[in-house]
């Protein structure tokens, strides 16, 4: 029986590795005896030795000068009356939803000093979304986008260790350790244990030449799309059905054309030029539809609903939407809106916003989902600041109090130090609500000249069994003139779980709210409950399974642990949101409680190409692209977020992707990428390899190369404010024949600007390499950690003159 009403994923809640064939047996030896030398070091209790800082709460004169909030936290006494010993949390009684307990004084840490710091801790006791939260944070004017590491406990870890690596900003030295809680959480810190991290090795730029590996890395494979074959003269208007551009909803008469093709086998919709309004709740549905073809001849499709996708393509093989613009009805509900701060009283937490583009407001019934600081001359996101206040994220979920002065002030029950009087702001009105074009489990899928000028949500969704799609010269832009300050309200383009073949040629995409584009397949946590069992938690963006779904577990770090077996059955725990039992046939691995990462291998999101398209205005909008065989070459990104090649899992969120390899990244353009600056522990890169491990960001990475096989080459990185590229939990890794350039000041130029991070990796090669010469680059190169790279190499580089 399916298994898909069990674990059904939502859309977003936010692979094979090809080995590298080295030609000497001995080279491939020695990367493998650096690779673990450095690993056992990692991880050495040496590391943290007689020299580190130790709060153990057991002497007051540790804590003085530290900060305890008396009605949360407590140390506990000697008299045994309390089972262990360490700081002690309870916000049970006294708590509201985030929980300041404890942080260490200031000038703990030193600017420009990287540290290790570790914690052991437990949850003794939580409510449900309920968690210990440990992070390092400045004691002033910080906030999580300050943050420079972070680790949620949740009560079913019992007690562990948990470690933070992090390097603190120059000219800052009012970071601290610090406990909170989210909602209702009890439990302790029995210790925290501080030392100085060493310092990244430079390596110079024409030192000793390495041995590139064999053969390098290709990308995707060629690959075609087939083109619906169409009946000559079979051909039906939807006017012939009713649809007319004076109708307030063209839904019933959209349904019936389509109808008339399923049953009569009619090759080709067409739809006079004009505007067609849809207000059905239910998507404008194309179903089981083969060779087919939606020629929109330039009309628009606008859409005002409350639920669900606007157009939905499902399970169609060789069908063709062309020639269309999609659009939402902003005159009814606008999708955001700039807003100016005119009073913020932090007394009574409320914040008023005035309107700047309406005199009245046509949504009264509006929601705030999130507030973002704009550039007032630019009137767009304002990267230097990076601020985002989450206020109703999810419709109906933490609603705060809403009160209308009049048709264009707002007063909101929300307050913060950065919502000044005069402060410009984006007022998102959805975020994750209805997607533009959702595509499920279609073959041979092509989406051509189709403009998405808005839509409530992600704008191009593909899932499920899909493979073999792409989109030629498809838009996500603004109309001409319109002055809107949003496209799309999530993600630009959203592939999660798929069976990969994704072609993307020419696009255009800009001025979303979330990712540019994220691929990955799901995975989810899962502990071993039995002998054949396994309990998998946060399965919420898991995706469907069924019987027979081969299932691989991977341990906490995701090393191998020899598990691949197919699903046997699932069955919900009572109580327990989100959380299933699962059996096989076969013996899991470890002992009862083990932590494992899990994978579908029924999905398979690898062979893309993404080529010659242009992304721009959005700062911070990442390219997730978790999967095997990539190439992504010839594009332009003008004001963007990195490219990340990534993999990871948290224990209350999302879990995206089984691996990244064999991945080209050839001849783009980079300008000001990573413009916001994320990501301050991996030198704020352009291009950022990692892993997360329980958190996403995490500092707690894995030598096991869950990446692998990168090429870098050709491309121009201009005024990119960090690192090109940092690399994390990956092996060979190539990056060649690149230009950088830097003519403008960045945050505070630090010295790895320019420069290429490694650690956790092996096998990194950096060659070929120019770099224009300029005081905002004062070390170019190669910097690694010497506790955790192994095989760096770097040579044939060089910086020049103009």
């Amino acid at each position: 029986m399916s298994l898909n009403r069990i674990l059904r994923a939502p859309q977003k809640e936010r692979s094979q590795r090809n080995i590298f064939c080295f030609v000497s047996s001995k080279i491939r030896l020695s990367f493998l005896i650096l690779a673990i030398v450095s690993c056992v070091f990692v991880y050495s209790e040496s590391v943290l030795s007689s020299s580190a800082v130790v709060f153990d709460f057991t002497d007051p004169s540790q804590t003085a000068g530290c900060f305890f909030d008396n009605r949360f936290a407590r140390v506990a006494g000697p008299d045994g009356a309390i089972t262990a010993s360490g700081l002690r949390f309870d916000t049970f009684d006294k708590g509201g939803e985030w929980n300041c307990c404890f942080y260490t004084k200031p000038g703990l840490f030193q600017p420009g000093k990287s540290y290790r710091v570790r914690l052991r801790c437990r949850t003794e006791r939580a409510a449900e979304d309920s968690f210990l939260y440990l992070l390092i944070r400045p004691v002033a004017g910080g906030d999580a986008y300050s943050d420079l590491a972070q680790r949620s406990v949740y009560q079913f870890e019992g007690e562990i260790t948990v470690e933070m690596q992090f390097t603190i900003p120059a000219g800052n030295t009012n970071y601290a350790i610090q406990v909170h809680t989210r909602k209702q959480a009890s439990g302790y810190v029995k210790e925290i244990r501080i030392a100085e991290k060493a310092e990244q090795v430079l390596l110079p730029l024409d030192g000793a030449a390495g041995m590139l590996p064999a053969p390098l890395p290709n990308g995707a494979s060629a690959f075609s799309i087939d083109l619906p074959r169409l009946k000559t003269g079979s051909s039906l208007s939807v006017a012939d059905c009713g649809a007319s551009t004076e109708l307030a909803d063209n839904s019933e008469a959209f349904k019936t054309a389509i109808a008339r093709c399923a049953a009569e086998g009619i090759s080709q919709l067409t739809v006079p030029p004009g505007v067609y309004r849809f207000t059905s709740d239910a998507p404008l549905s194309f179903k089981k539809l083969t060779d087919f073809e939606l020629d929109g001849r330039g009309s628009t499709f606008q859409f005002f609903k409350k639920r669900n996708a606007l157009i939905e393509i499902t399970d169609c093989e060789r069908v063709r939407f062309k020639d269309l613009i999609i659009d939402w009805d902003w005159e009814k509900a606008p999708l955001a809106s700039r807003v100016t701060v005119e009073e913020s009283d932090p007394v009574s937490k409320s914040t008023m916003l005035r309107f700047n583009d309406y005199e009245n407001f046509p949504a009264r019934d509006t929601r705030i989902a999130f507030l973002e600081l704009l550039d007032p001359e630019t009137q767009q996101f304002d990267f230097t600041a990076n601020y985002r206040l989450y206020v109703e994220t999810f419709k109906g979920r933490s609603v705060p109090k809403y009160e209308w002065l009049d048709g264009r002030r707002l007063k909101v029950s929300v307050a913060n130090a950065k919502l000044k009087p005069g402060a410009l702001l984006l007022a998102a009105h959805y975020y994750y609500d209805m997607p533009g074009v959702s595509m499920n489990d279609n073959e041979h899928l092509t989406l051509q000249d189709v403009t998405l000028y808005s839509c409530p949500g992600m704008g191009f969704l593909g899932h499920g069994q899909q493979h073999h799609w792409q989109l030629i010269r498809a838009k996500i832009v603004t109309p001409p003139g319109s002055g809107r300050p949003t496209t799309c309200t999530a993600d630009h383009l959203h592939v999660g779980n798929s069976k990969g073949f994704l072609k993307m040629e020419a696009c255009e995409f800009s001025r979303g709210n979330d990712d540019f584009i994220n691929i990955h397949d799901t995975s989810a946590v899962a502990i071993k409950s039995g002998e054949k069992s396994v309990t998998a938690r946060n399965t919420a963006s898991f995706p469907a399974v069924s019987p027979g779904d081969r299932i691989e577990l991977l341990r906490e770090d995701f090393t191998p642990s020899g598990f691949i077996a197919p699903l046997t059955s699932a069955k919900a725990v009572p109580k327990a949101r989100g959380t299933y039992e699962l059996q096989f046939d076969e013996t899991v691995p470890g002992d009862v409680g083990s932590l494992f990462v899990m994978f579908n291998r029924r999905y398979d999101s690898g062979q893309i190409l993404i080529r010659g398209c242009r992304f721009f205005d959005a700062p911070g909008k990442r390219f997730i692209l978790s999967a095997h065989d990539v190439t992504f070459e010839s594009n332009s990104l003008e004001l963007t977020g990195p490219v990340k090649l990534e993999t990871g899992y948290t224990l209350n969120s999302w879990c995206e992707g089984y691996g990244a390899s064999n991945v080209v990244i050839r001849g783009n353009d980079f300008q000001r990428a990573n413009a916001v600056g994320r990501y301050v522990n991996e030198l704020r890169p352009a291009v950022y390899m990692s892993s997360y491990i329980k958190n996403d960001p995490s500092t707690e990475k894995t030598m096991y190369p869950i990446l692998s096989d990168f090429l870098i080459e050709g491309n121009r990185f201009l005024d990119c404010p960090g690192a090109i590229a940092f690399v994390c939990s990956a092996r060979n890794v190539i990056i060649r024949s690149n230009r950088i350039e830097n003519t403008i000041p960045g945050f505070d130029d630090p010295p790895y600007r320019g420069a290429v991070g490694v650690s956790y990796s092996s096998n990194v090669f950096v060659t070929g390499n120019r770099w224009l010469r300029s005081p905002l680059m004062p070390q170019p190169g190669l910097r690694y950690d010497p506790e955790s790279a192994g095989g760096v190499h770097c040579w044939s580089n060089e910086v020049v003159d103009r």
